[in-house]
């Protein structure tokens, strides 16, 4: 048999709560009941917490000596976990993932025996203490984004209920109501002094205020173009971005800097390219994942900033890119290493694919249309060295190799 004592605790559609008898030793068990199928689980035994101090057989004195208020019943608090007291320990369980913790050995110090023998100082009921909202997220002084381009600034907050907005200190956001300050379009009126009042029912706090800087867009004349390839040709993993660009009218011009960006909006510098003589451009970016599972189904943001040799700047236009998972072992390389010719075979494919073969700065060297089978590609004009051979599809998917001409 055992004995519940103390309250029953709601947590979801649940009820938990301890007993004093029972389970591994003895010494007790935290347990669940589900009313709506009357069944009753053992979520923990007291007795095989090889961290927990004195367990639950302190709650037996309790019963022994008659003693009143201790503190067995379990308090749900606002980090969606179930907390508890033993004689000697407190303890956590997440309902969520089942993960029983100890955390903090009360057994120790002047007060050791208590709850142990029964007397001295008796560690009583949980209480949870009310706490404001507050957030984790790093603010900046001032935030960029470019006119007619969508914005997007989120606050990271783990216990606020209700999101106020505030714009140049006086004026509400009403259509603003989450973590999120959110334009689809960016206008020039939305530039301004920015904060967000965090509220849930323990009381309010603000955050760091941070301007919205709105930066006019001067259109470049060309278009940038971009695809995604597979990395693993580079002995990388995930995908890759290969963006494109043609200058023709590019005698001004001092350099070009790509950006990315996850959310079209703050953009980052991916590389910086110095204008030439030529008009067409490549650039392959590698490292846009660190592993294979986080590539289907994310977006990414490219730009091209010029840069002129009397210091103006203009900008191109956003190319979005939206990666997918690519069909493995889609052509295979014989040999590899190559000297003089390629033998590109195309496995199970119907239909016309395009073929190029990039060096390591991303400039392609050479393209040829390939179908299904051995396709062969004569290499006497390529220097030895490492390159990446890309083979797109008529989809438009794309896959990438590693080559090497000796």
């Amino acid at each position: 048999f055992f004995i519940a004592k103390g309250g029953l605790t709601r947590f979801g559609n649940k009820l938990y709560g301890a007993t004093l008898y029972g389970g591994r030793y003895d010494y007790g068990f935290l347990y669940s009941y589900d009313p709506a199928n009357n069944a009753l689980d053992t979520l923990a035994n007291f007795g095989t917490i090889d961290n927990l101090a004195i367990y639950y057989d302190s709650l037996r004195r309790d019963s022994y000596y008659h003693q009143n208020g201790w503190g067995t019943e379990l308090l749900s608090s606002y980090d969606n976990r179930l907390y508890g007291l033993t004689g000697g320990s407190m303890f956590s369980y997440n309902p969520t993932d089942s993960q029983f913790r100890s955390l903090n050995s009360l057994s120790s110090g002047p007060t050791q025996f208590s709850g142990r023998l029964g007397f001295g100082v008796n560690y009583g009921r949980l209480l949870e203490i009310c706490t404001p909202p507050y957030y984790r997220s790093t603010i900046p002084d001032t935030v960029h984004v470019f006119q007619d381009q969508p914005f997007s600034f989120t606050i990271s907050t783990p216990n606020t209920d209700t999101f106020h907005w505030v714009k140049d200190a006086a004026t509400p956001l009403p259509q603003q109501t989450d973590s999120t300050l959110h334009f689809d379009t960016t206008r020039l009126t939305n530039q301004g002094w920015y904060t967000c009042t965090l509220i849930n029912e323990c009381g309010d706090s603000t955050t760091k205020r941070f301007f919205l800087k709105v930066d006019i867009v001067t259109p470049l004349p060309f278009t940038l173009t971009g695809k995604l390839i597979s990395s693993s040709a580079a002995g990388g993993q995930g995908e890759a971005a290969v963006l494109q660009w043609t200058d023709p009218a590019a005698s001004n011009v001092a350099s070009y800097e790509l950006q990315r960006s996850n959310t079209a909006s703050n953009f980052i510098r991916v590389t910086m390219v110095s204008a030439t003589t030529q008009t067409a451009y490549t650039y392959t970016d590698k490292g846009i994942f660190a592993s294979p599972n986080e590539r289907d189904g994310a977006r990414f943001f490219y730009r091209l900033k010029q840069i002129s040799k009397d210091g103006k700047e203009a900008y191109s236009n956003i190319v979005q890119l939206n990666t997918q998972l690519l069909t493995p072992n889609f052509f295979t390389l014989s040999p590899n290493p190559a000297k003089d010719k390629l033998t590109v075979t195309l496995e199970g494919y119907d239909g016309k694919a395009t073929l190029a073969i990039v060096d390591v700065k991303g400039a392609v060297l050479l393209t040829k249309t390939v179908s299904n089978g051995n396709n062969n590609i004569h290499l006497h004009n390529l220097p030895p060295g490492e390159y990446v051979v890309v083979v797109t599809d008529k989809t438009g998917k794309a896959e990438s190799k590693k080559l090497v001409v000796e």
